[in-house]
């Protein structure tokens, strides 16, 4: 599955239009424009992020000032990507349909719209009522129906659920019983299991927010924080991962700043 960038207008949509990010992952690209005077957002939300690609571009408050940075943003999308990227932009504002519907005519991109990150479910289209005599024939066929959607157990479906049973505990049993000719290897796999239940979901989140929680008492901008979070989330398990977060914090914002930044969160890793 390619990747797929979402623009969002903060400004329109402010927490409400964030609702479904942690719902996304690491091929989703999440761009959020705003002004220092719109909502602040709270750790626990950019928590929802830790999966994914969140960058926070701030952009001069004025009229219009994030649909112009945001539509700007979109073209240069649309010309650096190899390919047809997926783009969705999140806002309320109906404006943005004319940039949509002239993509589409000029080249044929699919951009969509929608209010928040999550697309709400399609609810089932209502069933329209017709005459009675409809309405009996749908009893009728219902009534014919039930029959077959409510089969009466048969006998020999018993053995065949007995020999499911069986046949997981025979699987379970080699798993279970460890080769006496090599005593080190299942040592080896545990260690292994070990490594991998420190990196569940859970403790994920539980180093994001650290990571949050520590930059924003510092008083960090909220694109800083969340790039952080989303770096350290992404290697601390890797092999030289503390390197990789150390050099990349430095390329991104220079020697005295990035070592600045590095060690508030190096007692974390």
């Amino acid at each position: 599955m390619g990747e797929t960038y979402y623009l969002i207008d903060f400004e329109n949509v402010a927490s409400k239009g964030l609702e479904g990010a942690d719902k996304l992952t690491k091929s989703d690209w999440v761009h959020l424009f705003s002004t220092s005077q719109a909502q602040k957002i709270s750790t626990a939300t950019l928590a929802n992020f830790n999966a994914t690609n969140l960058l926070v571009h701030e952009v001069p408050a004025g009229s219009q000032s994030v649909d112009k940075h945001l539509l700007s943003f979109l073209g240069y999308l649309l010309g650096s990507c190899t390919g047809t990227p997926q783009i969705v932009i999140i806002s309320n504002d109906t404006g943005y349909d004319d940039i949509v519907r002239f993509w589409k005519t000029e080249k044929g991109v699919v951009i969509l719209r929608r209010d928040k990150l999550l697309a709400d479910e399609a609810k089932p289209a209502p069933v329209k009522k017709a005459g009675a005599g409809k309405s009996v024939s749908v009893k009728r066929a219902a009534a014919t129906a039930k029959p077959q959607a409510e089969p009466k157990p048969d006998a020999t479906e018993k053995p065949a659920g007995k020999a499911k049973k069986t046949a997981k505990a025979k699987s379970a049993e080699p798993k279970a019983e460890p080769k006496p000719d090599a005593p080190e290897k299942p040592a080896g796999k545990t260690k292994k299991a070990a490594k991998a239940k420190s990196v569940e979901p859970q403790d994920k989140t539980a180093l994001n927010n650290a990571v949050l929680k520590t930059l924003s008492n510092a008083k960090y901008d909220n694109e800083t924080v969340s790039f952080a979070a989303s770096l350290v989330t992404k290697n601390f398990t890797e092999k030289g991962g503390k390197q990789t977060i150390y050099r990349n914090i430095i390329s991104r914002f220079g020697q005295e700043r990035g070592l600045a930044i590095y060690r508030h969160i190096q007692t974390l890793l």
